[in-house]
């Protein structure tokens, strides 16, 4: 029986992005209770200034299996042979990594764990720190415009652009985040990159994000 048990434990997938690292991204996994405490650990890891951010999560029977498979299609952008970290982009990542799970999507569940695990100080700095690095998404700066229709990952809630930092959904016109979070209510605290759940003929919001900002600080 504890044979069993330790065989069909479910494991986390995770990709990770850090504002302070743009266009590097991070893929590993670990048990799916410890997953939460491995981003905290890395976010307090003194050569990191910032928190990680949780792309996306998933909850698999054979996590070993898939992240070796991640690890082999993004091989040629992997940094360093003895480290998970890969120049590119995140988007792409977990395009990948949607088709080869079986299991349960947790990005929401884990992010919001993760953030339960830091320091309340620390997180509002860091919240500051990230705003002043990245900019804040404009939808009609990255080539957006109004009246375009974005999707959610579900691939069937979907919302207008209504101008450069608001969104049309179900007549009322609100940030991207606030429709997010209605979508995602066990989110709390700083809330959701919502650029990373939405698309635009098919791309992520966060590709054309990154794609319009490059790798400026």
């Amino acid at each position: 029986m504890d044979e069993t048990n330790a065989r069909t434990e479910l494991e986390t997938v995770y990709v990770l992005t850090n504002p302070a690292m743009p266009g590097i991204v991070k893929i590993g996994m670990t048990r799916a209770s410890d997953v939460a405490q491995r981003i905290s650990e890395l976010g307090r890891s003194t050569a990191v200034p910032l928190p990680f951010d949780c792309v996306f999560a998933c909850n698999v029977p054979d996590a070993r299996k898939v992240e070796q498979a991640l690890h082999v299609a993004f091989a040629p952008d992997r940094i360093n042979p003895s480290r998970e970290f890969f120049r590119t982009k995140a988007g792409q990542v977990v395009a990948v990594l949607a088709l080869l799970h079986q299991g349960q999507v947790v990005t929401a569940q884990v992010e919001a764990q993760a953030e339960a695990k830091t320091d309340p100080e620390a997180l509002e700095s860091a919240v500051r720190d990230k705003r002043k690095m990245r900019p804040r998404i404009d939808y009609l700066e990255i080539g957006l415009k109004v009246g375009d229709v974005i999707t959610f990952r579900d691939g069937v809630t979907t919302a207008t652009i209504a101008g450069p930092h608001t969104v049309n959904y179900l007549g009322e016109e609100s940030s991207l985040q606030r429709v997010s979070l209605k979508l995602m209510p066990e989110i709390v605290g700083r809330g959701v990159a919502s650029k990373f759940y939405w698309s635009f003929n098919g791309r992520l919001l966060a590709d054309l994000y990154e794609e319009f900002h490059g790798d400026e600080e």
